[in-house]
């Protein structure tokens, strides 16, 4: 269904793409694991060896990349400003260390749960309202919150965004 779309117009995004390559690498047998930021998502190929991070969707040059100063505080300051980490935390781990432990901490995505379709769903959900929720679009972002917990309501970052636009919504 995803799949073919990509293949007949060429259009994908980093779910798709990133869905895809999961399934190229598991027949290719190459350790991986898929990595969840607040308004994106991509993999690291051979994690516990290389930790090659690819970015199938804008890769540049290489494919890869290995994110300067300027891009580290980039990140963490939005993630200070989707309220996924507190300033105290910051003030407490500072850039660098906040940076590593958010984005190649324990978030990463079992595999197997990208490829199950319900937990597919759920995710395009999370990303398309985590975008709606940083454009303090916060009825569209509950909306999407909502329709991903339909898909897997124990999901504990969907279950604090939809709280959290929800309360947001009120507060307008």
């Amino acid at each position: 269904m995803f799949f073919s779309k990509i293949f007949k117009n060429g259009n994908y995004n980093c779910v798709t793409a990133t869905a895809l390559y999961c399934y190229v690498f598991e027949k290719l047998d190459i350790p991986y694991k898929v990595k969840d930021l607040p308004t994106h998502v991509y993999l690291v190929a051979y994690p516990d060896l290389y930790n090659i991070q690819l970015e199938i969707t804008v890769p540049g040059e290489y494919g890869y990349y290995a994110p300067n100063e300027k891009n580290i505080k980039r990140a963490v300051d939005e993630l200070i400003s989707m309220r996924l980490i507190t300033p105290d935390e910051l003030n407490k781990k500072g850039y660098k260390n906040m940076y590593e432990s958010y984005f190649y901490g324990n978030n990463a995505l079992k595999k197997e749960s990208l490829m199950i379709q319900t937990s597919f769903y759920s995710y395009i959900y999370l990303t398309a309202g985590r975008y709606f929720y940083g454009k303090n679009r916060f009825a569209e972002a509950k909306a999407l919150f909502k329709k991903g917990l339909k898909y897997v309501p124990e999901n504990q970052e969907l279950q604090k965004m939809y709280q959290w636009a929800s309360e947001d919504l009120n507060d307008r």
